[in-house]
């Protein structure tokens, strides 16, 4: 917003991208029910959500 001096259109465009995304997002998770069970995406989401909670855990412990 402050390199263009036009916030409204910089606001409209993050939401009209973030409304693209989640569209997306929705698409492909149908899709995705439809091909893998519901019990291997919860397990592959709580792997992905344990790796990132142990790279947060190690940066905190770093800093």
């Amino acid at each position: 917003a402050a390199r263009y001096h036009d916030p409204v259109a910089v606001g409209v465009g993050a939401l009209l991208a973030l409304w693209v995304a989640s569209g997306v997002a929705i698409v492909v998770g149908w899709r995705l029910l439809g091909v893998i069970p519901v019990r291997w995406l919860t397990r592959g989401a709580a792997l992905i959500m344990l790796a990132l909670a142990g790279t947060s855990a190690a940066a905190a412990a770093g800093a």
